[in-house]
């Protein structure tokens, strides 16, 4: 079964409340934006083969959208629990060179589909995106522009 992990996170601000103070007092309230991004970056990040938790946790921000707020090493684990346990990845130990063993994470047949599944998602959201801010361009074009607002208008 293909699972495609989404979960649905708080929007901005509320409208009544601007200013930095307010992003401040909001920030804490927000469910962090990795929340649904975490399982397509752990597939990206393990398409290109085994790979442990703590080079997967280094190697995060290289993916990451905005580069902050990255989840905690507790979460990451979680999260690729849940991803064995779905059967995206499988895991085993690996005796590191002189080292303790380390759990060593691998991207099955399904953890492939459901990245491709991620990257269909994904376009679609860059494409809707897209045509959000070209309205809004638009849009604020024509506020500035009124002789362009009534062309746009006319079109």
């Amino acid at each position: 079964m293909l699972h495609v992990y989404l979960k649905v996170v708080e929007g901005p601000m509320g409208a009544e409340e601007t200013g930095d103070d307010a992003e401040e007092r909001h920030r804490s309230r927000r469910q962090p934006r990795w929340r649904y991004t975490v399982p397509a970056l752990l597939f990206l990040l393990l398409r290109d083969g085994p790979t442990h938790a703590y080079e997967l946790m280094s190697r995060l921000p290289s993916v990451f959208p905005g580069g902050d707020n990255l989840p905690d090493p507790g979460a990451l684990y979680r999260t690729l629990r849940t991803l064995e346990a779905d059967g995206a990845v499988t895991s085993s130990w690996e005796a590191d060179q002189g080292g303790a063993p380390r759990r060593v994470y691998r991207l099955t047949d399904a953890g492939h589909e459901q990245l491709d599944a991620w990257i269909v998602v994904m376009t679609r959201e860059a494409e809707s995106m897209k045509r959000f801010l070209s309205s809004y361009r638009a849009a604020q074009e024509g506020a500035q522009n009124p002789e362009t607002a009534s062309a746009h208008r006319e079109t």
